[in-house]
């Protein structure tokens, strides 16, 4: 990849990163697995501090205010499968795109989910 596609992706992450909430809350950068492989990780740490309770599925929440059902696995990491590929396709994230995941219902495990677009 060019150094300018590199400083896109990066740009993306560091608009993420800064992104603030007094909700729970992780930043994803959109690798190939997570656009193409139908399956996103969750930061360990994330899922052991606010998903205790083992959901099987979560509500993502769009820019636009659809929620997409998303079902999530737990092993020794927990991540989203059925229904991701959905959001991705969806939302029409790209490989360098970043994402802000944040826990606005914990009760009901339903995310708000900020877009940072590589371009």
């Amino acid at each position: 990849m060019s150094p300018i596609g590199n400083k896109k992706k990066d740009n993306a992450l560091q608009r993420a990163n800064a992104f603030k909430s007094v909700k729970p809350s992780f930043v994803v950068a959109m690798h190939p697995t997570y656009v193409c492989g139908g399956i996103l990780n969750l930061p360990c740490g994330f899922a052991k501090k606010h998903l205790t309770e083992r959901p099987n599925h979560v509500s993502l929440q769009d820019s636009n205010g659809k929620i997409w059902s998303v079902n999530i696995h737990f092993s020794n990491q927990a991540s989203f499968r059925s229904g991701w590929t959905d959001f991705v396709r969806g939302n029409n994230f790209e490989e360098g795109d970043a994402c802000a995941f944040e826990l606005i219902k914990k009760s009901k495990f339903l995310f708000d989910v900020h877009f940072f677009r590589t371009t």
